[in-house]
């Protein structure tokens, strides 16, 4: 039993060491080796169906579904510079964006049936039976959505199958099934249209590579639409990793649901980092501050002469008597005061407010001349029985000044006379 069972172990292993039972860790599980990886984006559908979208991390085979079309879209490859995908639904020219959103670009008949499809510099490129055809996809070219190159495959078995690839240095990497028992892994050169072999070891058997992408290190990551099991299980479409080179093994990475047509983008760019998230502290709110308007200055008026002075108003002692507005008065313009004499109503610092003036006595015994007494009447005394107003202050400051100004003319005339 213990031969038996050595034996079983060396030939399993003999099975892996030639690549044709591929190792892997499951759907969706991460392969035991880390490998550089991208996304890419799938789009899978089941028979005559529409296709869905998804986005495929390739070191892990984790798929995650962005929306379901409401096409069947093939043949579909990435432009980095666009940051669009462009595929083929019938023979119609479409975009995708990361998002899912499609848009029909036109018909172009030439690409009716395509199955494969990689995006090289500014052109489409995809195959169509036995031919491989360009179309430009430069949105500034007079030739935008046209076939701009054809060219014939050759050998006719290999290319056949080759329902998807990728380009890198100017050849496009794919898997050709022509025998159901293995895949190859093959190159195609756009230019001439010939196919080669790339000997690693062979692929697992089964429909079509329908799903073809060259990750960042340059290795193929194909999936079958359906592969064979070997152990007994459901048959799946396995994510298979295999690096292009002479004795390379195919390692398998996930697992996925069978599907009839299916087809995978290159790597697509990086997104952009989340910006970072700043917790913002609530506003405070301010105190509400209140507004003095301004004083408003009245209008101003203009008048057409010089403002008189304002009525002044003086107040009196007397309780119960409301304060009497005197209009102002022109004052006569008087010669000045001989030297020694106050002028009236001014008062030297702390003096008493005055009283009535004194009376003046007569003047000298000479009589005054006919041109001063003549048409004069001394008023009669008036009984002072109270503080004297401004007016009559003015008026008996008058008097006063008159009767000095006589007095000193009489004087004159008479000391004249005398000599």
């Amino acid at each position: 039993m213990r031969v038996r069972l050595a034996a079983l172990g060396l030939a399993v292993a003999g099975l892996v060491g030639a690549g044709v039972l591929a190792v892997g860790s499951g759907a969706g599980e991460a392969a035991p080796a880390a490998y550089p990886t991208c996304s890419v984006l799938r789009v899978a559908a089941t028979g005559g169906g529409s296709s869905t979208l998804y986005e495929v991390d390739l070191a892990s085979g984790a798929m995650s579904r962005v929306r379901a079309l409401d096409r069947r879209v093939d043949a579909i490859g990435y432009h980095k510079g666009q940051g669009l995908v462009y595929g083929v639904s019938g023979s119609h020219v479409v975009s995708l964006t990361r998002e899912g959103t499609l848009l029909d670009l036109g018909r172009v008949p030439q690409v009716h049936g395509a199955s494969g499809g990689a995006v090289l510099g500014d052109l489409l490129v995809v195959r169509v039976g036995r031919h491989l055809r360009s179309v430009s996809i430069d949105p500034d070219s007079p030739r935008f959505l046209t076939v701009v190159a054809s060219v014939r495959l050759w050998p006719a078995a290999l290319p056949r199958t080759v329902d998807d690839f990728d380009a890198r240095g100017g050849l496009l990497y794919g898997v050709s099934t022509h025998t159901r028992y293995y895949g190859h892994v093959v190159t195609i050169d756009p230019r001439s249209g010939r196919v080669k072999h790339v000997h690693t070891r062979r692929l697992p058997g089964g429909w079509t590579y329908g799903s073809a992408a060259l990750g960042p290190d340059g290795a193929l990551f194909a999936a079958s639409n359906r592969t064979h099991a070997w152990t007994g299980g459901p048959a799946r479409s396995r994510l298979i990793r295999v690096e292009p080179r002479r004795g390379a093994v195919s390692v398998e990475i996930a697992a996925w649901p069978v599907a009839t047509h299916t087809d995978m983008t290159g790597c697509l760019a990086p997104r952009p980092p989340d910006p970072p998230t700043t917790t913002t502290p609530p506003p405070t709110t301010p105190p509400p501050t209140t507004t003095t308007p301004p004083p408003s200055s009245p209008p101003a008026t203009t008048s057409p002469g010089p403002t008189p002075p304002a009525p002044t108003t003086v107040p009196t002692s007397v309780p119960g008597v409301p304060p009497t507005t005197t209009p102002p008065q022109a004052l006569p313009v008087l010669p000045p005061l001989p030297p020694g004499l106050v002028p009236p109503g001014t008062l030297p610092p702390g003096a008493p407010p005055p009283g009535p003036p004194p009376r003046v006595p007569p003047p000298a015994p000479e009589p005054a001349p006919a041109l001063l007494t003549r048409g004069l009447k001394r008023p009669p005394e008036a009984e002072v029985t109270g503080p004297l107003t401004t007016a009559e202050k003015r008026r008996w400051g008058l008097a006063t000044m008159i009767l000095i100004l006589g007095a000193g003319a009489v004087a004159s005339a008479a000391h004249r006379r005398r000599h």
